[in-house]
């Protein structure tokens, strides 16, 4: 879906999707898978599946299962699960943080560290906190931003479509 906005706005996308009638977190799933494919892993993260973890209760984890089993991510198979809130995560390459928990994501960060996890949220000011990816609605269409320096932290490279697409935010 992401290709359909190369050179245009987000608003393209979900003005499309949400006319075609999606929910906002069929629209944000999509988004998510999109968004994923346009981002580079260090070869230290390569695993046999393309494997997002859902943190916290969310409408968003049935949309990705859905969307997820029909999706290849660079080639591979894509594979979604719920991830413990406690604990050692395991190997992903996408984190997804439920915005029920969005008070955890200091935690959650912390648990993180270094690893090359993509950490998406949809929580106000998220990405300025350290969430390499958030979604946020404006003018009723869904949008994102990205923090180059969350993804910079994580080993991960995001293409230059990608970044011309997302609202940029900083470090707060």
């Amino acid at each position: 879906m992401l290709g359909w906005c190369v050179g245009a706005s987000t608003t393209c996308l979900a003005g499309l999707a949400a006319a075609a009638g999606y929910s906002p977190a069929q629209i944000e799933a999509a988004l998510l898978l999109q968004i994923a494919g346009f981002i580079s892993w260090p070869s230290d993260a390569q695993l046999p599946s393309f494997e997002i973890g859902v943190l916290g209760p969310t409408d968003r984890f049935e949309s990705l299962g859905r969307l997820a089993a029909k999706t290849t991510v660079r080639g591979a198979k894509v594979h979604v699960s719920n991830v413990s809130e406690s604990g050692a995560l395991p190997r992903l390459h996408v984190l997804y943080l439920a915005p029920a928990l969005a008070d955890s994501l200091p935690a959650v960060l912390k648990r993180l560290e270094a690893q090359p996890i993509l950490l998406a949220t949809h929580s106000p000011g998220a990405a300025r906190q350290g969430a390499a990816v958030n979604f946020y609605e404006e003018d009723a269409q869904s949008r994102f931003e990205i923090n180059p320096g969350a993804l910079k932290r994580r080993r991960l490279q995001a293409s230059y479509k990608l970044l011309s697409l997302a609202r940029i935010v900083r470090d707060s």
